[in-house]
């Protein structure tokens, strides 16, 4: 599902934030892609399914919670505050769940201050990575930033994640290496994502969003619409946040323009070029419908970063867009997009 903004009556509450605009259609896509890279078990854990075992370094799910993703690596205390403090003033009373970085890498205080706030229900991962360094060779560690926090663009691998437990007891049997090729952290984290969102119910709301630059004003929850658990089983709301159209667009944006241009061509870049953005860090919906754009991720996960990138902006974005010609859907088509042929 897509949405768009339109006419909002303000004087009630409960209406729909967002209207799908006349000029906007929506592609649904051809068909989701499958796995291309199964974990096998070898024949040591028969009758047992491949699972996910990572756990919080602390913190629990609260299942009936709404709740916020972000991916937060190596930022100073004053970020985390930032975030944390401002939700905290707006009265939000869900979930904040956040990776960071693995533990030698974490700054001065950060971990205590995520542990001991009472202010607001944090979860937090801090798993380790295996990535490759500046030449490509694996096994190195992230790497810092001048600004602070680490590269999102270095390329890395989740192992470890997933294995194999004891269907009784729920003890762990065993750990599976990552079998997929490295892929750039800032797609990575949205398996996170598809990990955490799995432990909330269907009409539980949930924020993606960027940590580092994000404050708050209001509780974001506040006043969305609210559905049972077999109503949100069946349809629900994604919210989509555009970036000012005056100030930026598409083919305005080096980062964005390289990334259609490295991707798909001039073809696409100039079907493209005077959309806005839609931002990629921050998206709202119920968990029936985030599951699809974050489970979309990470089943495109591929080695080239300018490509891996520029399928989540996609999704995001260029999905909405419905007057694009035939043969540049099909362009898009043949580079691994999921844009309808007819």
């Amino acid at each position: 599902m897509a949405v768009a903004q339109g006419t909002v009556d303000d004087s009630d509450l409960t209406a729909n934030l967002f209207t799908p605009p006349d000029e906007i259609q929506v592609l649904a896509p051809s068909a989701f892609p499958k796995p291309t890279h199964l974990i096998p078990d070898d024949g040591k854990f028969p009758g047992n399914d491949v699972t996910v075992i990572v756990e919080p370094a602390f913190g629990v799910h609260r299942p009936e919670k709404d709740a916020i993703f972000a991916y937060a690596e190596g930022y100073g205390l004053e970020y985390y505050m930032m975030f944390i403090e401002t939700l905290a003033d707006t009265g939000f009373d869900g979930d904040y769940v956040l990776a960071i970085s693995e533990p030698e890498m974490i700054k001065e205080d950060v971990m205590e201050y995520l542990k001991f706030q009472n202010r607001v229900h944090v979860i937090v991962y801090n798993h380790e990575l295996s990535c490759l360094d500046t030449m490509g060779n694996p096994g190195a560690k992230r790497r810092d930033m001048p600004h602070g926090g680490l590269d999102i663009f270095q390329m890395c691998i989740l192992s470890n994640v997933y294995g194999w437990k004891d269907p009784v007891t729920d003890q762990v049997l065993g750990t599976a290496e990552d079998p997929r090729a490295h892929r750039v952290v800032a797609t990575l984290r949205y398996e996170w994502y598809w990990i955490w969102a799995r432990y909330y119910n269907p009409n539980s709301w949930i924020l993606l969003i960027d940590a580092r630059d994000s404050f708050f004003q209001s509780d974001p929850f506040a006043k969305l619409p609210r559905q049972s658990k077999e109503e949100a089983e069946k349809s629900g709301l994604l919210y989509f946040f555009g970036e000012n159209a005056e100030a930026t667009r598409l083919g305005k944006s080096t980062k964005n323009r390289n990334w259609l241009k490295n991707a798909y061509g001039e073809e696409v870049l100039n079907a493209l070029k005077d959309k806005p953005t839609i931002c990629s860090g921050s998206t709202m919906g119920m968990i029936f419908l985030c599951y699809v754009p974050v489970a979309f991720v990470c089943s495109k996960c591929v080695s080239i970063s300018q490509k891996l990138l520029v399928y989540h902006v996609h999704f995001r974005g260029a999905n909405c867009f419905g007057d694009l010609s035939k043969s540049t859907r099909q362009r898009m088509g043949r580079n691994g997009h999921w844009y309808d042929r007819s």
